[in-house]
């Protein structure tokens, strides 16, 4: 029989590629979900998996608690997960989720994600709001518009028509004003 207290794990990082850097979000959990769900780790990252207790009721009367193989697998996996997923990430996202830890005192990947997740979309939004023409004809400021409202609409995050508008007026060149009155 299999000890149940071992993990083996898989070498994940030949498949994922993509390096979270806080403008690629949607290409880095495109590659990272299915590879968490292939290998049956996703329930560490979407809270499905809970942790197990640290002990048990002792079956003889020698110990009150025995310790839970089941918890000491769980905490393998679950480092291991987060593990992954901070080597995914760029220093610059990185610096944002290093020092998370769940209720049982070790890093959470479902925290480390959801943090990751929203520190993306602030940085979509900053990007969205801060978005100039510059050098770029009107399509290419339109598609880089477009680019960043599409990657906020993945997660749900839609920009109003009005808001909207404003950041595309807001970033034309000079010579648009007349248009922006």
């Amino acid at each position: 029989m299999a000890n149940t207290s071992t993990f083996v794990a898989p070498n994940l990082f030949q498949l994922i590629t993509v390096r979270l850097d806080g403008s690629n979000y949607l290409n880095w959990v495109a590659q990272f979900q299915p590879v968490l769900r292939s290998h049956s780790l996703i329930g560490f990252v979407d809270g499905s998996e809970p942790c197990p207790p640290a002990t048990l009721p002792a079956l003889s009367s020698e110990a009150s608690l025995v310790p839970n193989l089941a918890y000491m697998l769980w905490i393998q996996k679950d480092q291991f997960v987060l593990g992954c997923i901070n080597a995914s990430l760029t220093d610059k996202v990185l610096f944002f989720v290093v020092g998370l830890y769940c209720q049982t005192g070790v890093g959470c990947p479902c925290i480390t994600f959801c943090i990751t997740f929203s520190l993306e979309v602030s940085l979509l939004m900053s990007r969205l709001q801060s978005v100039h023409q510059g050098g770029k004809t009107c399509t290419e400021f339109l598609q880089d518009i477009k680019s960043l409202t599409d990657q906020l609409a993945a997660p749900g995050k839609h920009a109003g028509d009005d808001e909207l508008i404003g950041y595309i007026t807001r970033g034309l060149n000079p010579q648009f004003n007349p248009l922006t009155v």
